[in-house]
């Protein structure tokens, strides 16, 4: 078989269903790049803790169980993801609430990622991955494969199902291996779906950041200061840019450093504005002849206190109505 032989043969998936635990060995003096979360192509860090043990463990026990584009992997017998092929649940370490996403197949990524995911066979004679672009006749846990290196990754295809059998690095012991892999056996569409609590990705989100700043604040009142009260600060709401302004009907959007102030002629009912930035705070007021809006950027908050004192600056004396607050997070 030719290298470009392989990449063809690579795109079509697996045949038959897949149980397997995942065992690593050797070394490599080698970097990972991992960037969002994602890992490039080939043998990935064990980050998983062994069970009981410390981050970075050697023992840790990663299981997968793969029917076509279903998918469900456990570490230490815990559940981390699952694919019925439409959707996906992703659980996180102590916690037994998924995160619900869509999938169009294994969106899997974590230790062994390309042992668990397709590889992506279709970009490696477009990049020019391949080394020699050999391709070798072999054996890999006591079947039958084609090895071949891509880059500076030495892969292991099984010649039967074309799942990936083993990967390590040119030059190096590191390698991770299928072991102890059943093929073609029959199993349950109810390994492939959840039907426990779940959450959107978005409230992952929220919950991450709010986990995120109750340890924040909780490490600074045991540390630094027991009392961290919010310190009032001064906004400077002075324009440096008014690139649209409407001399006739009033209408104007001015921006400064870390703001934007927008008015519009009033409209009967207000519209909706979106925020794409998620540490600003938005403020939307209305006066008799005009829709106003404040953005403030950078996590600064200006209470109703403020907001009364910046409201008689720009229109004193003149009634608010249609007044609500946009907080990130809220």
């Amino acid at each position: 078989m030719t290298f470009d032989e392989l990449c063809e043969w690579l795109l079509d998936p697996p045949v038959g269903t897949l149980h397997a635990r995942v065992r690593w060995s050797g070394s490599a003096e080698h970097t990972w790049y991992i960037m969002g979360g994602q890992y490039p192509w080939g043998p990935g860090p064990r980050v998983a803790a062994p069970e009981g043990g410390e981050e970075g463990g050697d023992e840790s026990v990663l299981e997968l169980w793969r029917d076509g584009q279903r998918l469900r992997v456990e570490v230490n017998g815990q559940l981390r993801y699952l694919s019925d092929g439409q959707r996906s649940w992703m659980f996180r370490t102590g916690s037994a609430v998924s995160q619900l996403g869509s999938t169009h197949g294994p969106g899997y990524t974590g230790d062994a990622n390309w042992l668990v995911n397709r590889p992506p066979a279709g970009d490696w004679s477009v990049r020019g991955d391949a080394a020699d672009g050999t391709v070798e006749e072999d054996a890999c846990t006591g079947r039958p494969a084609w090895k071949v290196t891509v880059g500076d990754v030495v892969a292991w295809f099984d010649r039967e199902t074309r799942y990936t059998l083993a990967l390590g690095f040119a030059g190096a012991t590191y390698r991770e291996e299928l072991v102890d892999a059943e093929f073609g056996m029959p199993l349950d569409a109810g390994l492939f779906t959840w039907v426990g609590p779940t959450m959107s990705p978005q409230e992952h989100l929220r919950q991450e950041k709010a986990e995120k700043a109750a340890a924040a604040r909780r490490r600074m009142r045991t540390h630094v200061a027991s009392d961290l009260s919010p310190v009032p600060v001064t906004l400077d709401l002075t324009p440096i840019l008014v690139p649209v302004h409407d001399d006739v009907t009033g209408e104007f959007s001015a921006y400064g450093e870390g703001f934007s102030l927008n008015r519009t002629r009033r409209a009967d009912r207000p519209g909706e504005t979106a925020v794409d930035e998620p540490s600003s705070e938005l403020h939307r007021w209305s006066t008799p002849d005009f829709d106003w809006e404040l953005t403030v950027e950078n996590l600064v908050s200006v209470d109703r206190a403020g907001m009364e004192i910046l409201w008689e600056q720009l229109h004193p004396s003149v009634p608010v109505d249609r007044y609500s607050r946009y907080r990130p997070e809220q």
